[in-house]
């Protein structure tokens, strides 16, 4: 929880910042809140694109797949990334 609290602190400060998001859409969705992580994806994909007209990168695409389908390995091995980086 705590983690999960101060990525979104980051991610607010931050709103355009696509790596914060990842590591709080793969943190979410690694607690069980599949649909709190799908609406942080959903929230920075239509920032991407109203601000700078993009699309998010395909890694966060892959992921949003992956929240969508409960992809155990993606999200286990979802869960060593956030550590290693938060960590570092």
């Amino acid at each position: 929880p705590e983690l999960v609290a101060e990525l979104e602190e980051v991610a607010e400060r931050n709103p355009l910042r696509e790596r914060t998001h990842e590591l709080l859409i793969r943190a979410l969705a690694g607690s069980g809140r599949q649909a709190e992580a799908l609406a942080v994806y959903e929230r920075l994909s239509r920032r991407l694109a109203g601000e700078l007209g993009l699309d998010p990168p395909v890694h966060l695409q892959r992921l949003q797949t992956a929240v969508l389908r409960s992809d155990a390995d993606e999200l286990v091995a979802a869960d060593r990334v956030v550590s290693r980086s938060i960590l570092a």
